[in-house]
């Protein structure tokens, strides 16, 4: 349709981040039917089944090590051997007995019945030449978020990563733009919870009321 300008005093930006899919066939019908990105969300719907967690970072490993409280078995699936979470987390993963790790393992296609996932093909993807079936009731993808801040390239200030800047952090929400604020996960790279980004939602709502009734110094 006809694009509209529409003015503004103030703005708050939050269009959130969205979890990376690896985009395998049959991806479309398990998401949210046994594939999720959300371990801590959906943890605990596996209690004393078997689980797989695919990544290699220290999201990944901290999601097998919740995991680890619910699942019979957890397994941590990562392209390679070079695993790029801390010394400290994939310690603490080895250590954990349910938890079991298969390096050079990609996920091919998901296995379904028509109802819910029931596993998936996994290949080496150094050559495509292996071909095993892995049986298990969930999946926890963890291979990152991509902040939905496209909108604003080159207006307001962002990291490396594409999350929107907060110019004083820990003092309030307000961006490099006047009057501009940003709240929940397209400013946080760390927490990702629906209860964080509330409440970061109600302290930009804040901000950007005080900014319009100029009640006092909100950062600039």
């Amino acid at each position: 349709g006809e694009e509209v300008a529409v003015e503004a005093d103030s703005i708050i930006i939050a269009t959130g981040a969205s979890a990376r899919w690896l985009n395998a066939p049959g991806e479309e019908f398990v998401k949210g039917n046994g594939v999720s990105t959300c371990a801590v969300c959906d943890g605990a719907l596996y209690c004393d089944e078997d689980v797989i967690v695919v990544g290699g970072g220290d999201t990944a490993l901290e999601d097998a090590l919740f995991l680890a409280r619910f699942a019979s078995s957890v397994t941590l699936i990562h392209r390679s051997d070079n695993f790029k979470a801390s010394a400290l987390m994939l310690e603490r993963a080895q250590k954990e007995p349910k938890i079991s790790m298969k390096p050079f393992r990609q996920i091919r296609e998901w296995l379904h019945d028509g109802k819910e996932l029931q596993g998936a093909i996994i290949e080496d993807p150094r050559d495509m030449t292996v071909n095993e079936e892995c049986k298990f009731s969930g999946a926890f993808i963890a291979i990152g978020h991509d902040a939905q801040s496209q909108l604003f390239t080159g207006q307001v200030a962002m990291d490396e990563a594409g999350y929107i800047l907060h110019t004083r952090p820990g003092f309030s929400t307000v961006t490099s733009i006047p009057g501009v604020f940003s709240c929940g996960d397209v400013s946080d790279r760390r927490y990702r919870q629906a209860v964080t980004a509330a409440g970061h939602g109600c302290q930009a709502a804040l901000d950007a009321e005080r900014w319009l009734d100029k009640l006092y110094d909100v950062g600039y």
